[in-house]
């Protein structure tokens, strides 16, 4: 049996993301966010704000690279994945790295000449109508099932043989 390995985050990113093609031709993109939370001080009683950094990989995101400005809110699903090495000194190094399977961009506009109002995952899926239509035939939110051929007295014939 595996075990659940799931993870996700909401963060602003810490600079603008870099990318990386690797020798067979996977694209790689890396990011860090700040994920921001608020705690109460047992000693004074006030609230304080800490952030937790975390660093993110993205394979074969280089459809939503150009978004991934300092600054960006986005919401990160993914996996943990812990990196153990030894350093020239021989100590032993360790660093906890998301590999996101989906990135959604979150908030408004960050850079007047790019269109943050798409959602795009790590396929570079989009539910922007118009571009989703184009590259999958779907506009994102009519169910999947349901072809453009289908009206929607189709659809309530196929319900007729529910007995309540």
């Amino acid at each position: 049996m595996t075990d659940l390995n799931r993870v996700f985050l909401l963060g602003n990113l810490t600079k603008d993301a870099e990318i990386k093609t690797l020798p067979n031709g996977t694209e790689v993109v890396t990011f860090s966010i700040a994920n921001n939370y608020s705690y109460k001080d047992s000693n004074t009683g006030n609230y304080c704000d800490k952030a937790n950094f975390f660093y993110i990989t993205l394979f074969n995101g280089s459809g939503l690279y150009p978004y991934l400005v300092k600054g960006q809110k986005v919401l990160i699903e993914g996996k943990l994945r812990q990196d153990v090495w030894q350093d020239n000194a021989g100590s032993t190094k360790s660093k906890t790295t998301i590999i996101a399977d989906s990135v959604q961009l979150v908030g408004g506009k960050k850079d007047a000449n790019v269109d943050m109002d798409a959602n795009v995952n790590a396929n570079t899926y989009t539910t922007d109508n118009n571009n989703a239509k184009k590259q999958f035939g779907y506009d994102g939110f009519t169910p999947k099932w349901r072809t453009n051929k289908q009206t929607e007295q189709q659809e309530l014939e196929l319900n007729d043989d529910i007995p309540f």
